[in-house]
């Protein structure tokens, strides 16, 4: 014979199933950001920067590609969730090495997926590069960011 099961006890019981769900997120391990794309044949080609004031820069200098590739592969990324809208970033990148397209955002936003970054002294870097290569071309870019 069956009893029944309280409105309570079902509401407990939901909660424990999907925190017990979420708990394999924290088991994701960290992976360098260019293991997206295969690391040892990536080589940025092109890059579009979009900042979030929607002016646009098109790199295609290998000596700046090469940094911002150096810079790409010391963050290490953990990933936490999927993407929002993108809105409030500072910055999108479009990368295109090969056949291979990627979409990274200064919110850790790679591929429809957010990370976090480890060190986040990598992402800090990257972001003031990004932006300090934006200012050229546009000097009143992103006003409210203070000029490394």
């Amino acid at each position: 014979m069956f009893m029944p099961i309280k409105p309570s006890f079902r509401v407990i019981l939901a909660v424990f199933l999907v925190l017990m769900m979420g708990c394999g997120n924290s088991k994701d391990k960290i992976e360098p950001f260019l293991l997206v794309g295969d690391s040892d044949s990536f080589s940025l080609e092109e890059m579009i920067v979009r900042f979030g004031d929607g002016r646009e820069l098109i790199i295609t200098d290998q000596e700046t590609l090469g940094k911002v590739t150096s810079l790409l592969k010391s963050i290490r990324l953990h990933k936490v969730g999927t993407e929002p809208n993108g809105v409030g970033q500072l910055y999108q990148l479009e990368m295109k090495s090969g056949s291979t397209h990627i979409r990274f955002s200064s919110g850790l936003y790679l591929n429809r997926a957010q990370y976090e970054a480890r060190p986040e002294s990598a992402r800090r870097e990257l972001d003031e590069y990004i932006v300090t290569l934006g200012r050229a071309p546009y000097p009143d870019l992103l006003p409210g960011l203070p000029a490394r």
